[in-house]
């Protein structure tokens, strides 16, 4: 007789791959075109790029008819640029692991895909102002356009509130927003969170860490973690291969965090980047 079990995890949502691709595409909800155009216009992409080396710290080298590469390891996410106390920032995600640390190269694409900006990862690295393993914060290169009128907003949600989620349009490199509900107000290692479902059931998943969450025109959160449903089906009181499933549930860092506690004189805190990754389920 088979018994099945059925396990359920929140897993972190993931940078450097994107693998899910719905049948269902979400709609723009009762936001206005003007202000779906707005949330994008303050969206960017963000890529690390670093040189893979092998024990002894050489680049490795990769042939294609022919040709020797290097090959390269690459982090992405999505951020949002947002004024604080008159300044440009990027809001992103924590969780870039070590490409944090040794990323050679950063660019900055818009939502449709084209790149605004390529920077050194020790520029990069000099624009790091705060992290709190679900937000990051990092001052904008100059190079990026100025979003009239996007600021961070210090306000919570409350449970029921509708949002709009900047992710990746499933199966494109370019930006689109969905609908989502706030389902619970919590927090996931000291960090508040939010618990959002989205309205059309389609799923947040690896890749779109970072994207903003808005309510009310106003940043409130970023893209933090996916909530998967793993079945370890046992035969016999033996676990036999498990499978997982993206939900429509994701979770998100709120903002209000961020805002309680950078003061106009604490912008420029020092960081590490160094770190190990950020808050892991």
């Amino acid at each position: 007789m088979k018994r099945f079990f059925l396990f359920v995890m929140v897993a972190l949502v993931a940078v450097g791959f994107y693998w899910f691709k719905p049948d269902v595409y979400a709609q723009p909800g009762n936001l206005a075109e003007a202000e779906r155009q707005q949330l994008l216009a303050a969206t960017v992409q963000i890529r690390l790029h670093a040189s893979l080396r092998d024990e002894t710290g050489n680049a490795v080298l990769v042939e294609n008819n022919g040709t020797w590469h290097t090959q390269e390891m690459i982090a992405r996410g999505l951020g949002t640029l947002v004024q604080l106390d008159s300044q440009l920032f990027i809001v992103t995600h924590d969780h870039w692991g070590d490409l944090l640390a040794t990323a050679e190269t950063a660019q900055f694409y818009n939502a449709n895909g084209v790149l605004l900006v390529e920077i050194s990862g020790a520029v990069f690295r000099n624009l790091l102002h705060y992290r709190d393993q679900g937000t990051l914060l990092l001052a904008a290169p100059p190079e990026l356009p100025l979003p009239l009128g996007v600021m961070g907003n210090g306000r919570e949600l409350a449970v029921g509130s509708q949002v709009f989620l900047t992710r990746y349009q499933p199966g494109y490199e370019v930006v689109e927003v969905v609908v989502a509900r706030v389902t619970a107000v919590t927090e996931r290692e000291g960090i508040p969170a939010y618990l959002l479902q989205t309205v059309d059931g389609t799923p947040v998943v690896p890749g779109d860490s970072g994207g903003g969450v808005w309510f009310e025109g106003q940043l409130v959160g970023n893209l933090w973690r996916n909530q998967a449903v793993e079945t370890v089906p046992t035969t016999g009181g033996a676990e036999t291969m498990m499978s997982q499933t993206v939900t429509d549930m994701s979770v998100a860092a709120a903002f209000s965090a961020v805002a309680e506690k950078i003061m106009p004189g604490e912008l420029g805190m020092e960081v590490q980047p160094g770190r190990e990754e950020g808050v892991r389920p």
